[in-house]
């Protein structure tokens, strides 16, 4: 992933500036592994204090402080699937918290002065694919990861940028689901985000289709209008949750360019979208960018009783 990315970053020079990476990576970690002590106690986390790599501020200690006297621009992030069970409640809080003490922990260098002067950018991966299955944590851990706006950036991390890879659905991956071969695709929607927010690139997108207005004067459907025009990629992506605690898949219907119709359930409680583990096939989810980037909308959750 982050040979891939700085390959797309250099294809923004023309490759005529040498890009730096480091990669610091353990497979399977908590975000509290990752994490300074005073992000810990900024969240008040609960800590796993055991002896092994998961054990707080292990990987922090061990792999993040020796390179804070390095002259690090930036960072990108990939991680989330094994806090889907652990301290998901968390997530929102204690992502935040690690931003921008790692922006604060890092010596920066010289920004040129064609850039925005983003300091200590941070990209992350969305939460990807994972076991065929009805866990919706996590779409829960998705939404956290963006700090529950949905987007990034957003005010919370104004700095910040979103690879969506729920889509990149591989049940054949020799290493198991969540880790999906599709890397080229990943890093392709990572990189134009960066090449938007800090190399002001607006021919490329931040993000995905976002819902921007919910139409209510129907009984029994509601109107979604997104920011952008849609196409329509599969039938699976928004799911209810339903009163007695179980989950079920709306049905939809692409209304016009922007907007979808979603046929409600008399007893659902919550709308959400790729939220499930699984969402869809490889590219095959719902709702899709009707452009050449073709990005997949983003991860979504609407309160249905909050209307009623």
């Amino acid at each position: 992933m982050c040979l891939f990315f700085g390959e797309r970053l250099s294809d923004h020079f023309n490759n005529s500036r040498p890009i730096g990476l480091i990669d610091s990576s353990w497979s399977g970690t908590r975000i509290e592994a990752w994490s300074s002590p005073r992000v810990a106690a900024e969240c008040n986390t609960p800590a796993n204090d055991g002896q092994n790599e998961n054990s707080q501020s292990a990987l922090w200690n061990g792999m993040v402080a020796p390179l804070t006297k390095t002259a690090i621009r930036g960072a990108i992030w990939y991680q989330g699937s094994t806090n889907v069970e652990w301290n998901a409640d968390f997530y929102a809080c204690h992502i935040t918290a690690l931003v921008n003490d790692w922006r604060n922990s890092f010596q920066q260098g010289n920004v040129p002065a064609d850039e925005n002067r983003i300091a200590f950018p941070f990209g992350m991966f969305q939460n990807g694919p994972a076991e065929r299955g009805e866990n919706y944590q996590w779409g829960y851990l998705r939404w956290h990861q963006t700090v529950d706006q949905g987007v990034l950036p957003n005010s919370y991390l104004p700095e910040a940028f979103l690879g969506t890879t729920y889509d990149l659905t591989d049940h054949d991956s020799p290493t198991g689901d969540i880790h999906f071969r599709d890397k080229q695709t990943a890093c392709t929607r990572l990189a134009d985000a960066a090449k938007n927010l800090i190399y002001g690139q607006v021919n490329r997108k931040k993000f995905g289709p976002v819902p921007v207005n919910i139409d209510l004067s129907s009984a029994d459907s509601l109107l979604i209008t997104y920011d952008t025009a849609l196409s329509i990629g599969g039938p699976d992506g928004f799911s209810f949750e339903l009163a007695d605690g179980s989950w079920s898949a709306a049905s939809f219907a692409l209304e016009n360019a922007t907007s979808v119709r979603v046929q409600v359930q008399p007893d659902a409680l919550l709308l959400t979208y790729a939220f499930r583990s699984s969402v869809c096939e490889y590219k095959q989810c719902a709702l899709y960018s009707d452009d050449e980037d073709r990005l997949p909308a983003q991860p979504w959750i609407w309160d249905i009783r909050a209307q009623n």
